[in-house]
């Protein structure tokens, strides 16, 4: 629904999650997926910046 929403293709999108359980159900739908530690977000500073050069 996210995805059709912003006009974004599955294949085109990347979901960013730290729950495997909860957040790999986007690959089912083509999205790529990048799990992070479960970390509280001061904790993992850098994290998201590491994500961004998949894109």
């Amino acid at each position: 629904m996210a995805c059709d929403k912003l006009g974004v293709a599955p294949d085109d999108a990347l979901m960013v999650g730290d729950e495997p359980i909860a957040d790999v159900g986007a690959a089912t739908l083509g999205c790529r997926v990048q799990l992070v530690d479960p970390l509280p977000v001061d904790q993992r500073p850098g994290t998201l910046a590491e994500v961004l050069q998949l894109l």
